[in-house]
C-alpha cells in the first residue's frame, strides 16, 4: 500500500486534495516513518546473510525495500 492508497482508504479524508495542508502533513509523516524504519534496519549489526565478497548486504536490501515502499506512488 502506498501513501495515497492509505490516505484515501478512510472516507473522512476524501475531502482533502493532494495540495491541502492535511494531506501534505500526513504525507510528510508517512515518509518520515518509512525513513526511520530504514535507518533502524541499516543500524542492525546482526544480519547473518551479509556477504562481503559479493557486496550483498541484508541491511542495505532491507533499507532500500522500506524506502521504496514508502516512496512509491501509484
Amino acid at each position: 500500500m502506498n501513501f495515497k492508497e492509505w490516505f484515501y482508504s478512510a472516507s473522512h479524508r476524501a475531502k482533502y486534495t493532494n495540495d491541502t495542508p492535511a494531506y501534505l502533513a500526513a504525507q510528510e509523516a508517512w515518509e518520515a516513518a518509512h525513513e526511520a524504519c530504514a535507518k533502524v534496519c541499516e543500524a542492525q549489526d546482526h544480519y547473518e546473510r551479509d556477504d562481503p565478497r559479493s557486496g550483498y548486504s541484508m541491511k542495505s536490501a532491507c533499507a532500500e525495500a522500506i524506502r521504496a515502499r514508502g516512496n512509491h506512488e501509484a
